[in-house]
């Protein structure tokens, strides 16, 4: 009799509907990339007749880039190097990225050294003021390092909120004495920098609490930006002579920026502007650095790009840009005008689109206050193979100076003229 409960169990088990099992969850997967790059750049410039200055440069080049994702973290490093022997000053070690990664479907947090690309424009970028800069390597957008921070973003459908703390002030890298590309006389170099605290006192620690937000929305077709900044101009400089080392020094001083970027497609058309102000930190004068002048002032830069396509898929784009510096001192000292303070660029850009990646680009810029100072650059590059590219360029300066005799900052760039390639 004992037997007929254990009977009865078992039919009913048989008899009832057999239900799946739950999956085992599957364990994250550990995703691994790297890429690398080996090169070689030289450049070949008019020579100007002084001993000081190095008119041929040949480096060789080097990048790294990393990724490794487990979601939801990922890890990115990407390092550039350049090693001159013609200019062993020009050499030099450009941390791009190195960043840990946490990023949900509306979240993202990012903490280490970061770049950050806030332009909208083709040559001039007042809202870009975040990360420090090589300035020995391109005139019209010279290279960038990553700059320490945490940055943590919330999305949405139609855009995001970013917010940004940065604890390290990165300086930014000076050419060198020898280079052409020297913003001083022939055989010049900067001295160690002078820094501004938040305080406005004089200090040499690099550690600074900075911080930035920025909100983007996509309108249709329109993609606008508004950051807030506070931070250290560092690419715009004071440059005041120290009347004990006699070398010339720069001085970074903290500011505030509020700025706008704002691009819409229509059609064939882009229409592209940024806006920014900048309100500098006051300071009075030490044995460290001269009376800093009031340099608040705003930036307008705006412009638009027509593309035209024409048979077997390539691509013209003509380009108009202007920039205009508004409320900036005068006669203060070396240096102190942006580079393109009252500027205008007409650029073309014909890409191939093949499998060559062929492209050709032309551009001119002209100081629309002074016309005889200008830029003009033409460049062709294109992929030989799956592994080999090259590239060739041929840059035009003329930045004649007011005073020959005493040429002062960017004018010491006057017939710097150089072939370039890589």
């Amino acid at each position: 009799m004992r037997l007929l409960p254990l009977l009865a169990a078992l039919l009913l088990v048989s008899a009832s509907p057999t239900l799946p099992l739950r999956p085992a969850l599957a364990a994250p997967k550990l995703k691994l990339s790297s890429r690398g790059e080996l090169g070689a750049e030289g450049r070949a410039f008019w020579p100007d007749g002084e001993a000081a200055s190095q008119d041929y440069n040949a480096a060789v080049l080097a990048r790294l880039e990393i990724k490794a994702k487990l979601k939801p973290l990922s890890l990115r490093f990407r390092a550039f190097a350049r090693f001159d022997p013609t200019d062993n000053e020009r050499s030099a070690f450009i941390l791009e990225e190195a960043f840990l990664q946490f990023k949900r479907r509306w979240l993202r947090i990012r903490a280490g050294f970061v770049l950050l690309n806030w332009s909208a424009t083709e040559a001039f970028h007042p809202a870009d003021v975040i990360n420090s800069r090589y300035f020995d390597s391109n005139l019209e957008n010279a290279e960038k390092y990553g700059e320490l921070m945490v940055a943590a973003r919330l999305r949405w459908d139609s855009g995001n909120v970013e917010l940004f703390f940065l604890p390290l002030v990165s300086d930014p890298r000076f050419s060198s004495a020898a280079s052409r590309f020297n913003f001083g006389p022939p055989g010049t170099s900067l001295g160690d920098a002078a820094r501004v605290t938040l305080g406005g006192e004089a200090g040499d620690s690099a550690l600074m609490p900075n911080w930035a937000v920025q909100l983007q929305q996509t309108i249709g077709k329109a993609d606008l930006a508004l950051s807030i900044v506070q931070h250290v101009d560092r690419q715009q400089p004071l440059v005041y002579l120290d009347p004990v080392a006699q070398r010339p020094r720069p001085v970074f001083q903290p500011f505030w920026q509020a700025a706008l970027t704002y691009q819409h497609a229509l059609g064939a058309f882009l229409l592209k502007s940024e806006v920014a102000y900048r309100i500098y930190r006051e300071a009075e004068a030490s044995a460290e650095r001269p009376t800093l002048p009031d340099r608040d002032h705003a930036v307008l830069a705006a412009g638009a790009e027509y593309t035209i396509g024409h048979t077997g898929g390539a691509e013209s784009t003509l380009i108009l840009e202007g920039q205009a510096v508004l409320g900036y001192p005068s006669g203060q000292g070396v240096g102190l005008r942006p580079l393109f303070d009252n500027d205008a660029l007409a650029a073309y850009r014909l890409a191939f689109n093949d499998a060559y990646s062929r492209e050709l680009f032309a551009s001119v810029i002209v100081d629309v206050t002074a016309p005889d100072q200008l830029m003009v650059n033409i460049s062709y590059g294109q992929r030989l193979s799956d592994v080999w590219a090259f590239k060739v360029g041929l840059r035009f300066v003329h930045l004649p100076p007011d005073d020959p005799q005493n040429p002062e900052g960017f004018e010491n760039l006057h017939e710097a003229h150089q072939l370039y390639g890589s």
